[in-house]
């Protein structure tokens, strides 16, 4: 499986984009950047979209992807929970912000099932709930015996999830750096100090720390960021690399 990241920072600017995976050229996790990302050929080649919450800067090209489909004969299906569906529909596809394209038939919706794979060809999708302060939920993505598992926006305390999953690659976020600790002990978000909380809890349940990547970046951070995700990989003998846009990696 060829992963690329499309977007890896929780802001926009000419080199820094909004989250987004795109698998094998035609699944998509989360849509921040798919627009910014990629060519009308590209875009027309997404035909599944998997979304891990209803936060804006998740959500956003629903609504370019569709008018690219729209004009040129294309067709998707985005997978999320209700709260999610109900976003776009009240807030996106809505007759005042953007067309209805559900009611267009360019874009139709999957309502997803905790614990419920979702078969795509050769792919089995299935979500988790995760963490974030609301219904949100991550994919775990399996192919020809080899995973990974997108965790989209997460907090802490997700040990449920992580008893249940054995990915080879873990693509995570670290919003802010170790100052943002204490706030974000109960708040929406990881720190790298949290990060390593949480992959500690992951290796008791499975004696191994997977192949990890780190997304949604603050930009005003960044630097901190990556130093203190290089001091962690160093003391947990881990290798957790910060993502970047356009990076690319097979799992």
């Amino acid at each position: 499986m060829q992963l690329r990241f499309l977007g890896a920072h929780n802001c926009e600017t000419k080199d820094k984009l909004l989250p987004g995976l795109l698998l094998d050229g035609h699944i998509a996790f989360d849509c921040g950047s798919l627009s910014r990302s990629l060519t009308e050929e590209e875009l027309l080649a997404v035909k599944d979209v998997f979304l891990t919450h209803r936060h804006f800067d998740h959500i956003r090209d629903v609504v370019t992807l569709a008018m690219t489909d729209l004009q040129f004969g294309g067709k998707f299906t985005i997978y999320g929970n209700e709260e999610t569906k109900d976003a776009i529909q009240s807030h996106l596809y809505n007759h005042c912000l953007y067309s209805d394209f559900f009611k267009k038939e360019i874009a139709s919706y999957h309502v997803i099932e905790n614990g419920t794979p979702v078969i795509l060809e050769d792919y089995s999708v299935t979500p988790y709930a995760v963490n974030h302060g609301v219904k949100s939920h991550g994919y775990l993505v399996e192919k020809g015996g080899r995973s990974f598992f997108y965790t989209g926006d997460i907090s802490l305390k997700n040990n449920d999830t992580w008893s249940r999953i054995k990915p080879d690659v873990l693509i995570i976020e670290v919003t802010c750096d170790n100052s943002f600790t204490a706030k974000f002990t109960s708040g929406p978000h990881l720190t790298p100090e949290l990060l390593g909380e949480e992959l500690k809890v992951f290796r008791e349940f499975h004696g191994y720390i997977p192949e990890v990547y780190t997304v949604h970046m603050s930009a005003n951070r960044e630097a901190q960021i990556r130093t203190e995700i290089e001091d962690l990989a160093a003391e947990l003998n881990a290798e957790i690399i910060v993502g970047h846009e356009d990076l690319v990696i097979e799992v």
